[in-house]
């Protein structure tokens, strides 16, 4: 098995290659966080609005999430935005054309291993009012209604002053009763997403976020991802350019640093194989296979295997100066690694690499073991009691790598039957709320159409507010932020965001081996 070290004369370059300047840096996403009298919060992105705030919200159950409450208090205006003139900051909305909060309700959305302490407030019926999520309606009407015709009515507190205040937004359609299948204004805002990374590409290929190791290679692929996904094929040589340049990168030499100190490796190799698979299916370029053949080796030198080390699976990496209870694995072994390598794996295969049957076995086993007879892939096999409880991401990506082996069986039976009965857990998702809805998706897309169907519809108030009024997608935050812990999302960036987003909806139009094309292997 060849080391990658001694392809291309060098290490990969996983850290230092997102601290290095680019035409198109890291975007700036103003007024990201916001403070509370009991906890920083981040703030919520009002849709294509072009404003941020806070919801008012039970400070007593701060595990409670974000989007509880009948007001939402304005903390920031963008100057180019639809709302810039109009809104200011410290306007409380109190409704949304001509209805008060309140009068929708709404099914909980909290994750599974907070349920008890959250039984409460859920006796309580707290989870029910959700200003958020209204809002979040009443754009997605205000944008399609022709007697609206995009104009959004706010009811504001200005100064304890009621007013009404009318948001002039963009007029995009409606979503049909099949959303997002046969669906123009999805269609239309995959567009905007798609024009807007294809603007923001830098020079050398690829997209970058702000200071984090898992960067360049992760927001590179699943913004090529969501090209290809597309389908327009005026973004291949786009594609092209992504491919090549986060594949430079990561060969890119720097001598002495040993591999286990350039960042979390699973994640950028799992995403990056991933994104170099599928361009080789779609263009037949063979220029990526040498190198996919390399990360690929290292990929299977990174499997936990052994057994003193693992049962198959992946963790963010090896370390063999860990001295903790999991010798010689960054943190310890993860269901999320071990299912995105084994979609890398499967995709690989498919593309002719070469892949041991035992490596791929013991991965396909792993899975099989962490989901059980319940379908539900926890947080770690080695974690079962660490409080995280199980994953709707990882659980999704599993079902996305039987999808792409062809591979049928009860795992996969239970997996997406338990997916299906849980997908509303998945901006839940621990580290990443998008990585959450990413997989779960795709899982669903792969597996249960009508799950997949009932999600989207589930979430369409979440694609609404995360959209941005120039045609990106921001983050929103997840439970974890509540109690003090950063949004992976975040720091990845609005390029990381619009990839995520645009890729999830353009899965109805099956152009990837991801989202549902069936290619078969050689």
């Amino acid at each position: 098995m060849r080391s990658l070290c001694s392809f291309a004369a060098g290490a990969v370059g996983l850290l230092v290659g997102s601290l290095l300047p680019s035409a198109a840096g890291p975007l700036e996403d103003a007024a990201t966080v916001g403070e509370h009298p009991v906890m920083k919060l981040e703030l919520l992105n009002l849709g294509p609005i072009g404003a941020r705030g806070l919801m008012e919200q039970e400070t007593r159950y701060p595990l409670a999430g974000y989007f509880i409450g009948t007001t939402i208090e304005v903390r920031h205006i963008f100057p180019d935005g639809p709302a810039a003139g109009l809104l200011r900051i410290g306007d409380v909305i109190t409704g949304v054309n001509g209805r008060p909060f309140g009068s929708e309700k709404f099914r909980p959305t909290v994750p599974d291993y907070h349920q008890k302490q959250n039984l409460k407030i859920m006796a309580e019926g707290k989870f029910e009012v959700q200003a958020y999520r209204e809002l979040g309606h009443a754009i997605d009407t205000a944008e399609g209604d022709a007697q609206l015709a995009g104009k959004l009515t706010l009811s504001v507190l200005r100064e304890s002053q009621p007013m009404e205040v009318i948001v002039p937004l963009k007029t995009l359609g409606t979503h049909p009763a099949t959303y997002p299948f046969g669906d123009e204004k999805s269609a239309r805002i995959v567009a905007d997403a798609c024009r807007f990374l294809a603007e923001h590409q830098s020079a050398d290929g690829r997209w970058l976020g702000h200071a984090e190791p898992t960067g360049p290679a992760m927001i590179t692929a699943v913004a090529g991802l969501a090209l290809l996904a597309s389908g327009d094929e005026q973004y291949l040589p786009n594609v092209q350019k992504a491919v090549n340049g986060m594949l430079d990168k990561l060969f890119s030499t720097y001598a002495g640093t040993p591999l286990y100190k350039l960042g979390l490796q699973n994640w950028h190799l799992a995403f990056a194989c991933i994104f170099a698979s599928e361009y080789h299916l779609r263009t037949g370029d063979k220029a990526v296979l040498p190198r996919l053949q390399v990360l690929s080796d290292y990929i299977l030198e990174l499997q936990l295997v052994t057994a003193d080390h693992g049962l198959g699976g992946w963790g963010h990496g090896r370390n063999p100066e860990n001295p903790g209870p999991h010798p010689k694995v960054s943190y310890r072994e993860l269901n999320i690694c071990g299912a995105q390598n084994l979609v890398a794996l499967a995709l690989m295969g498919k593309v002719g690499i070469t892949i041991p049957e035992k490596n791929l076995a013991a991965a396909r086993r792993y899975i099989e073991l962490t989901a059980g007879e319940t379908g539900a892939v926890d947080y770690s096999h080695w974690a079962l009691s660490a409080g995280r409880g199980s994953s709707p991401g990882a659980t999704g990506a599993g079902l996305v790598g039987w999808a792409v082996l062809d591979q049928a069986g009860p795992s996969r039976t239970a997996m997406a039957r338990w997916l299906s009965a849980h997908f509303l857990n998945a901006p839940h998702n621990h580290g990443s709320v998008l990585i959450g809805m990413l997989w779960t998706s795709l899982g669903l897309a792969a597996s249960d159409a009508a799950g997949f169907r009932a999600e989207m519809d589930e979430f369409r108030w979440y694609f609404t507010l995360a959209r941005m009024h120039d045609g990106s997608f921001t983050c929103l935050p997840g439970n974890e932020a509540n109690v003090g812990k950063a949004s992976a999302d975040r720091t990845l960036g609005r390029y990381w965001c619009t990839a995520v987003d645009a890729l999830i909806l353009s899965t109805p139009r099956r152009n990837l081996c991801i989202t549902g094309k069936v290619i078969p292997h050689p």
